[in-house]
Parts: structure tokens; sequence; C-alpha cells
């Protein structure tokens, strides 16, 4: 499901369409009550905006 979730982007569109993606996958793993699995997908897509936030003020991007 990862691949779903790949952050780096530099457009808008694509990150809706990434925040959408996490939101379907969420509500999946909600509704079946795997709740193990959708806390791991909340951090892995906290640890993503982290990282994007870096590498955009690494490149002078904001």
């Amino acid at each position: 499901m990862e691949e779903y979730l790949d952050i780096r982007t530099n457009s808008k569109k694509n990150l809706r369409n990434w925040i959408w993606n996490l939101e379907y996958l969420l509500l999946l793993e909600l509704e079946t009550r795997n709740n193990k699995r959708a806390l791991q997908l909340t951090n892995y897509a906290y640890r993503q905006i982290f990282i994007n936030r870096y590498q955009q003020n690494k490149n002078g991007m904001k």
C-alpha cells in the first residue's frame, strides 16, 4: 500500500491525490477494524510529511 503514499511531489494536484489515497486507505482499514494497520499508515504518513517538509526547506521551497 505504501506505493500509493509516496508524497514526493511538487504539485498541489498530486498532493491532493496523495491525501485522498491516504484517507481511502485509512477508511478501509478502520472499516475492517484493522486498527493496528490504520495506526501504521498514520505513522507512515506523518513520517512522509515530515520528510517532505524537510526536503522542501532544504531546497529553499516553502
